[in-house]
């Protein structure tokens, strides 16, 4: 919008003709001009080129600067307005265009909802309990090994589902002739891939209806289970030929645990 219209020449041949407050203005009020039109668009003025055919910045004109004033006063603080209304909620607009495919995401997404159940699959084969040879004998330092009349009475066996193994082991001492010196041990059917202690075991007599507790411990990567039994200090002792009896042909004991294979 042209804020005056009054012609100005100078010796100069420049016509001053209009102010504007935009470019956009001064194009909509004078599309073309000639040669010595000037205008003023806010603080620049714009002059007629008659070579391009277009109004062109000749630039801006700015008087010196002015002292700074002196600081007024802080005025009071107004009160507070009222809350206005809540307005109206908008249509919702139009899905936009599916933009360009942004870099990888680092933030873990929800969990999605859970899928249908998948079909029944096929039973797993009967785990079969297999026999094994036991071995065994006593351990440690100047240990002297039992002696039996023919094969030792040694039953085991084991059921191996995946590495998790249990075994059962029996001992009869009905055909022993000397029952050796040392702690007792017995072998595991597979090296265990932990350390573990076995409390499901038992020493009896069945002529004096007496039984006392036993213990196997095998460490990690071993076969050697050995033999301890529960002493009346609450310590776990070494099972040996006359601990914690003085053992007979009558006796036998048996133990048994799970554990899982290297």
């Amino acid at each position: 919008m042209a804020r005056f219209s009054s012609l100005t020449t100078n010796e100069y041949g420049i016509q001053l003709l209009d102010a504007h407050d935009t470019y956009e203005d001064l194009i909509a009020e004078h599309p073309t001009g000639e040669a010595g039109d000037v205008h003023l668009v806010g603080t620049h003025l714009y002059a007629w080129n008659t070579e391009s055919n277009s109004w062109l910045d000749a630039g801006e004109i700015v008087g010196p600067q002015g002292p700074t004033g002196e600081r007024g006063p802080i005025g009071p603080t107004g009160p507070t307005g009222l809350t206005g209304l809540t307005g109206n909620t908008g249509d919702t607009g139009p899905t936009g265009p599916i933009g360009a495919t942004g870099a990888a995401s680092t933030v873990v997404g929800p969990t999605g909802p859970i899928g249908a159940t998948g079909p029944q699959g096929a039973p797993a084969p009967d785990a079969l309990e297999t026999v094994f040879t036991v071995m065994g004998g006593t351990t440690g330092p100047g240990a002297v090994q039992p002696t039996f009349n023919g094969a030792p009475l040694f039953t085991g066996t084991y059921v191996k589902v995946g590495p998790l193994i249990n075994f059962q082991v029996q001992v009869d001492f009905n055909n022993i002739l000397t029952f050796g010196s040392g702690q007792y041990y017995i072998n595991l059917p597979f090296a265990s891939k932990y350390a573990y202690q076995f409390r499901s075991g038992a020493l009896m007599d069945p002529v004096a209806g007496l039984q006392w507790s036993i213990s196997g411990q095998v460490l990690a990567g071993a076969t050697m289970m050995k033999l301890f039994y529960n002493a009346a200090s609450g310590k776990d002792e070494a099972f040996d030929y006359n601990s914690p009896k003085t053992l007979d042909t009558g006796n036998d004991f048996y133990i048994s645990g799970n554990y899982i294979d290297v």
